[in-house]
């Protein structure tokens, strides 16, 4: 089954095969998918490494609909975001480092998502909290795999979501 957070780093899952026998195909893997259908699996799975932080603070990158049809729910995310930094960093942040929260606007679509994300990858954030929207989510997950991130979504419920990166 998928990873439920997307990139086995935050679920402790494997990562796909990347050499081998049965890396493109899928074999041993409960696949029997073509190569051409699973090359975006090929590619190695972030892993922990490389993902501290810098001097004293950690940067937290938060995609959100600020606006277009799903600002409801994007002023939400931000709200509750920044709740959750505000609480941890003034218990003493995460292992004394604080936690900075980036913060950008999809406009409630697919690709305001990818450029949002791939500005926040400029700005050398650690991790990203993801979409309510699916679509848009799915968008975000390959600006993060291919930049070696984790991806935490809000409210992204189609499967298609972790299938894409799923052993």
């Amino acid at each position: 089954m998928a990873c439920l957070a997307l990139f086995g780093v935050l679920a402790g899952c494997g990562a796909p095969a990347t050499s081998g026998e049965g890396a493109a195909t899928g074999e041993g893997q409960g696949s029997s998918a073509s190569t051409e259908e699973t090359s975006a699996v090929v590619r190695q799975a972030p892993t922990a490494e490389g993902f501290a932080a810098e001097g004293d603070t950690i940067k937290i990158g938060l995609v959100a609909s600020q606006n277009g049809n799903l600002r409801p729910w994007g002023q939400d995310s931000v709200y509750g975001a920044t709740l959750a930094v505000e609480e941890i960093n003034a218990a003493g942040g995460i292992n004394g480092k604080r936690v900075e929260l980036k913060i950008e606007d999809s406009a409630s679509t697919d690709t305001g998502g990818k450029t949002a994300a791939e500005k926040l990858m400029g700005e050398q954030v650690v991790g990203l909290i993801g979409e309510v929207s699916s679509a848009i989510t799915v968008q975000l997950a390959d600006v993060a795999f291919e930049n070696g991130v984790p991806l935490v979504a809000i409210g992204a419920t189609n499967p298609i979501v972790t299938a894409k990166y799923s052993n």
